[in-house]
Formats: C-alpha cells, sequence, structure tokens
C-alpha cells in the first residue's frame, strides 16, 4: 500500500476534522447547539473522507460502500449550525429529522442496491446548493433584524460565515468538475481531487476558528427582536402612536443621547435603550425609525462618529484611532472604519490628517 500526495491529505482532513469535532464538542464557551452541530459536521466529513481512502487504496476491511449517502448530510448540518448561531432559544426537534431523511433513504437503499454515481452525484449538487441559498436568505433575514435591534452590526453581522457560504458554492462547483472527470476517466481528474481536499482543509480549519470567535455576548434573535424588525420593515402602517408623541419621545431619545451618551456602551440595544427611558423596544424602535428617519444601529452609531470626530479635532499626536473607537462605544477597528467612512466619505486616517 503507497499513499500518494492527494491521499495524505486526505489523511490530514480525517484526523484535522476528527480533532476539530472532539474539540467542539467538549468546549465550555459558545452555544452548546451550535458547538454540537458543528462538531457533526466535521465527523461526518471525516467519516466520509475515511471511507473514501478505504476505498481509493483497495483495503479489505468490509466496509459497506455507502460513501454516496454522506454528501446529503453537510447541506442539512451547516444550515441548523446557522440557525442555531442566529436565535437565542435554538433546541433541535421532532421536525428537523425531516432534512435528513435523503441521507438515511439513500443510505438504506445503497446497502442493498448500487445507486449510479452520476445520479447520486446530481442529487447531492442539488440538495447542497439548495441548503446553501437557504443558509445566506438565513443570513440576510438576520442582518435585517439586527439592524433594527443592535448597535454592534458589524461585530455580529456573520460576514464571516456568508464568505464560507460562497466559498463552499466554489468548492461544489471543484466537485462536480472532479466527478464528471472521474466518470469520464480524464487525465486532470487527480489534481481536481487534491485541489477539493485542499481547499477542505482550508474551509475546516477557518470554519471552527471564526465559530468560536462568534460573541458570546450577543445569544441570538428573539421573537421581540423579530417583531420589532417586521414592522420597521412594514413602515409601522398599523401603529396608532400619534404624531406628537412621536416627536415627544424623539426629543428625549435625542437629549438622552446627549447628554448621557448611552452609545458609549459597545453591547448597547434597543431593550438596554429601552429600560433606561422606560418605554417598551418596539415604541423606541417606531420612534427612531419614524422620527429620524433611520434604523437603531444607523442611529447609534451615527452619534459615536460625530463624537470620534469631535475626539480625532481636539486629539493631541499621541492620542491613537484605536483609543477614540473604544472611548465612542465601537468595540472592532474594522466595523469603525467601515461606519466612518459611511458618514464622512473618509477614512478617520484622512480626517484626522485634514
Amino acid at each position: 500500500m503507497s499513499l500518494g500526495f492527494t491521499n495524505i491529505l486526505q489523511l490530514m482532513l480525517v484526523f484535522q476534522s476528527g480533532v476539530f469535532g472532539a474539540f467542539l464538542i467538549t468546549q465550555g464557551r459558545g452555544k452548546k447547539t451550535s458547538n454540537s452541530l458543528l462538531a457533526s459536521f466535521l465527523f461526518v466529513l471525516a467519516i466520509h473522507m475515511g471511507f473514501n481512502l478505504h476505498f481509493e487504496l483497495n483495503l479489505n476491511w468490509g466496509l459497506p460502500d455507502v460513501t454516496n449517502s454522506f454528501g446529503f448530510l453537510y447541506g442539512p448540518l451547516l444550515y441548523l449550525y446557522i440557525s442555531s448561531l442566529i436565535y437565542k432559544e435554538t433546541q433541535l426537534n421532532k421536525g428537523d429529522v425531516i432534512h435528513l431523511l435523503p441521507w438515511l433513504i439513500i443510505l438504506l437503499v445503497s446497502l442493498f442496491v448500487s445507486i449510479p454515481t452520476w445520479l447520486t452525484g446530481v442529487c447531492i449538487i442539488i440538495s447542497i446548493i439548495s441548503y446553501l441559498a437557504f443558509s445566506l436568505f438565513k443570513i440576510q433575514y438576520f442582518q435585517r433584524v439586527i439592524k433594527n435591534t443592535e448597535s454592534r452590526f458589524s461585530a455580529i453581522a456573520m460576514v464571516w460565515m456568508q464568505r464560507f457560504i460562497y466559498g463552499l458554492f466554489i468548492i461544489v462547483i471543484i466537485d462536480a468538475i472532479h466527478s464528471a472527470m472521474l466518470i469520464n476517466s480524464m487525465v486532470m481528474e487527480n489534481i481536481f481531487y487534491a485541489l477539493l481536499i485542499g481547499a477542505l482543509l482550508f474551509f475546516v480549519t477557518s470554519l471552527v476558528f471564526n465559530g468560536l470567535r462568534q460573541p458570546e455576548i450577543f445569544l441570538g434573535l428573539t421573537l421581540e427582536d423579530e417583531a420589532i424588525s417586521k414592522a420597521a420593515q412594514e413602515r409601522y402602517s398599523g401603529s396608532k402612536t400619534q404624531e406628537d408623541e412621536i416627536v415627544k419621545i424623539g426629543n428625549q431619545i435625542e437629549l438622552f443621547f446627549q447628554n448621557e451618551r448611552p452609545y458609549q456602551n459597545p453591547e448597547l440595544n434597543i431593550q438596554n435603550l429601552a429600560d433606561q427611558l422606560g418605554h417598551s423596544a418596539r415604541l423606541i424602535s417606531e420612534v427612531i425609525n419614524r422620527h429620524f428617519g433611520q434604523n437603531f444601529s444607523e442611529y447609534v452609531n451615527g452619534h459615536r462618529i460625530e463624537e470620534a470626530k469631535a475626539l480625532i479635532q481636539s486629539a493631541d499626536s499621541k492620542t491613537t484611532i484605536l483609543e477614540i473607537l473604544y472611548a465612542v462605544g465601537f468595540n472592532s477597528k474594522s466595523s469603525f472604519y467601515t461606519s466612518f467612512k459611511q458618514h464622512t466619505g473618509v477614512t478617520p486616517s484622512d480626517y484626522k490628517k485634514r
């Protein structure tokens, strides 16, 4: 038995996925359900690559050829993982079993009947692409909601997950090309297979690293968050709040921001603000949208940027941009630079030079 370069990459992927999966299920930080789902994704990948390696090296261990069934697990597990990150109360229920039915059916059938490789390959690609699309829609919905309820949009917007979904689309395309080459016995097949395994190695490392960096302080969306966002999207068309009350509360909010500067708290959200002002979160959201013409994130970050501009203008040469961004309530350099440029058209460094 001789191992080729691709086989070594496969062994690395099996080992890496298994170790990361074991690490996640014993991890104390983060959501337990999210960690378990991501660990399940990694274990499936490790087992899948292990089966592939077994058959490619012609090892006679008596394992059934069920490798085609594993492809039907990746999409559902990734989709459920993303859902668990997005919502505060995430518990798997009986209805989620339906996501596993295609895998179970193919698994049972493949034990008794030989299914054409091209047929399962096409079905797997359709399954994964569908789940990736559903995942993207869910993340975009999540981003619309937190703009109306959280001030730390950039820090918790799961942009990293969007990028990985786009990366997975590329991996699926590489896999489809490799499968077509394998069926037609084309010369370049080994190169594309090595490229596929290498891409998966990078994907697994990045996914675990970024998944563990997800802010722990943010536990996820609640039903109240969704209700606030839905009302904002509908422009409060059914609201009974009178215009004079909107103006009155709007002035109260603005005065509170000028005097108390609540935006300096990086974890400020709409519920925190509502508690401090003695109103409901839904009413505060309505006032900010109707009176100021902004969502919650825009309104809070607008105040942060105005104070940052004043601090930059009055700061001495020893004061750094990093000190200023923390002072006004931002908790990351990237989100501060993005917001600053959106409001002023220039970067903080350029503004300081002027």
